[in-house]
């Protein structure tokens, strides 16, 4: 049983994989797990991605929200199953002013995201793509999946570099306190 283990531990450590190379994210290798690393906070550096429809849409927009934005590719392996567990998360805390906002760097446009969500039922997900390359990078991280957590304020606090199990208890409370933090744009005196 403990050679087993041994073996595991092993294949585990062999991971991540690499993705394709692409002009955006080149050798940026898919994530399997992730913990939350705490970061000082720190203004969320100028973004802009675009919309369905091909516009840009200023990240800043979401001010006064709690964003989580995910970086993701219809093609990566461990971004499949995350996506469909983020848009039931999107459902249970878009009341408590939670944005999920999934940017996919799919180089074949919005039509292949649009496909990925149909068929995987995905209903409460915005589609955004990255308006900009190196966007994965701008946060330090190197693979994908990869998610950043915005506080209310527009400051980076955190960031889950590779796959996340979002229904992980630990990994909710984390989106919880930032959640449960005043909304400066509502909570000022």
């Amino acid at each position: 049983m403990r050679a087993y283990r041994f073996v595991l531990a092993l294949l585990a450590l062999a991971l991540p994989l690499p993705a394709p190379a692409d002009d955006i994210i080149r050798d940026l290798p898919t994530g399997q797990s992730a913990r939350f690393e705490h970061m000082d906070p720190r203004p969320l550096p100028p973004l802009r991605v675009l919309d369905e429809q091909g516009h840009m849409v200023d990240l800043d927009t979401f001010r006064g929200d709690v964003m989580l934005l995910t970086f993701w590719a219809t093609w990566c392996p461990s971004c499949k199953p995350e996506m469909p567990v983020l848009d039931r998360m999107a459902r249970r805390y878009v009341r408590a002013g939670l944005r999920i906002l999934p940017i996919s760097i799919d180089k074949q446009g919005p039509g292949v995201v649009r496909s990925f969500y149909l068929k995987n039922d995905l209903t409460r997900l915005p589609i955004l793509l990255a308006g900009q390359p190196g966007m994965v990078r701008e946060f330090g991280m190197r693979m994908i999946p990869s998610s950043v957590l915005v506080n209310r304020r527009g400051e980076v606090v955190g960031r889950f570099p590779g796959a996340v199990n979002w229904d992980d208890t630990q990994v909710r409370s984390v989106l919880e306190y930032e959640l449960r933090q005043p909304n400066p744009n509502r909570d000022s005196p």
